[in-house]
């Protein structure tokens, strides 16, 4: 939290952080002052972004990356996006953009800003959405967004389609506020969450490494 306040106060604007299991707390007072300075915040645990040949910034390996006309969004998995990329060089594809959230399920992602960069960059024809964890996510404002702001062909890829890892996890000591958004989703199965939005037109896949 001070390495991260340090930054905004020294007045950068866009900080990539890559520590996992920061607190809940920590990040949402992180996450205020972010919002008030008007700073753009990837992660955390997030492994960062890269454009192929021409900028990688975080920790991941630019020469795996080859280019192409895939652009990848990791929703909780950083590690995915390299398994990826070797499945797209098998079938003789590559990579436009990737861009790796993180795995905080506190705070908001900016779906609008994140999915209209990925529209509009000229070299990126196909989207895939990664997506770990189905219940932290607010499924039909998601697909709302996806709907309108996408004219792109977009995959949503799930990696957890039956949110195994929630459950394994779900008996272990938790703070509270780390609890509120797994709460206010858990009404709903992650089936019914997959068909609405199958029902809504989007294409929704599995992913089994």
């Amino acid at each position: 939290l001070d390495a991260a306040l340090e930054a905004i106060n020294a007045g950068i604007k866009q900080i990539i952080i890559n520590t996992k299991d920061i607190p809940p707390l920590d990040l949402f007072e992180l996450t205020k002052k972010a919002q008030k300075e008007k700073v753009f915040i990837l992660g955390t645990n997030g492994a960062g972004i890269l454009i192929p040949e021409e900028i990688s910034y975080g920790v991941l390996h630019p020469q795996f990356y080859p280019s192409g006309n895939v652009g990848i969004i990791n929703y909780g998995n950083s590690n995915i996006s390299l398994e990826l990329v070797f499945t797209l060089k098998e079938n003789k594809q590559g990579l436009s953009l990737l861009a790796n959230l993180g795995d905080s399920n506190f705070k908001n992602v900016d779906w609008i800003y994140l999915l209209s960069t990925f529209n509009n960059h000229s070299k990126t024809e196909n989207i895939i959405l990664n997506i770990n964890n189905l219940l932290y996510l607010d499924y039909e404002k998601l697909a709302t967004i996806i709907l309108e702001v996408v004219k792109k062909p977009i995959t949503i890829n799930l990696l957890d389609p039956d949110n195994l890892r929630e459950v394994m996890n779900y008996n272990h000591p938790r703070i509270i506020t780390d609890q509120i958004p797994l709460y206010l989703n858990q009404v709903k199965s992650p089936q019914f969450i997959i068909e609405y939005w199958q029902n809504k037109g989007l294409e929704v896949t599995s992913y089994h490494s």
